[in-house]
């Protein structure tokens, strides 16, 4: 009896070790703030690894991508909860590829983010800017700005809050609100399907 006690606790310490390793990201800190920790962004390959929980990916994207990067983000009081944010970058951009945090300034590019817990819906719920529309059967949240012009998209399935932003800077061909409602439709359908 004793020895299967002694079996069981040395099973349970290695199980749990196993599943805190599992839980642990490897990208550098880049900083704490509001609650959570941000690691440094990386290859959006690099990133997507060290998820600790499947996702799709888009299969359609609204430009010819030159960048993939990734920024993950974790809760600092509840470490499983974890997120993930995948920039796509058009070919031939002029992005500063060393710069901390997101992207700032008039810049065409797609913003994917995944979280495995409710991160921004909640809010985005109560937000007059939020149209809730049906697609493909599904509840959405949709939202235009024309002063970026920027598309968003975001909803929830399996647990998993999904965002999909579209900026495509004003210009002399700035796509009117269908065009970019359509192409960030794209995306999603891609990622539901």
């Amino acid at each position: 009896m004793i020895l299967h006690l002694k079996s069981l606790l040395v099973f349970t310490i290695i199980f749990s070790a196993a599943c805190s390793q599992s839980n642990k990201i490897s990208i550098p800190v880049e900083r704490k703030e509001h609650g959570f920790i941000n690691y440094e962004t990386v290859e959006a390959e690099v990133a997507i690894q060290e998820m600790p929980f499947d996702f799709q990916l888009p299969e359609s994207i609204p430009f010819q991508v030159g960048v993939e990067e990734g920024t993950i983000f974790e809760s600092i009081n509840d470490p499983f909860h974890k997120g993930v944010t995948l920039r796509y970058i058009p070919k031939g951009s002029d992005v500063d590829l060393e710069r901390k945090g997101p992207i700032i300034g008039p810049q065409e590019f797609l913003e994917y983010r995944i979280t495995n817990f409710e991160f921004n819906l909640g809010h985005i719920k109560k937000n007059e800017q939020f149209e809730k529309v049906v697609v493909q059967g599904r509840e959405v949240y949709y939202s235009y700005s024309k002063e970026l012009p920027s598309v968003v998209i975001t909803w929830t399935e399996e647990g998993k809050e999904y965002f999909l932003l579209y900026v495509k800077p004003k210009g002399e061909n700035s796509p009117k609100e269908s065009t970019m409602k359509n192409r960030i439709l794209s995306v999603y359908k891609t990622l539901v399907d």
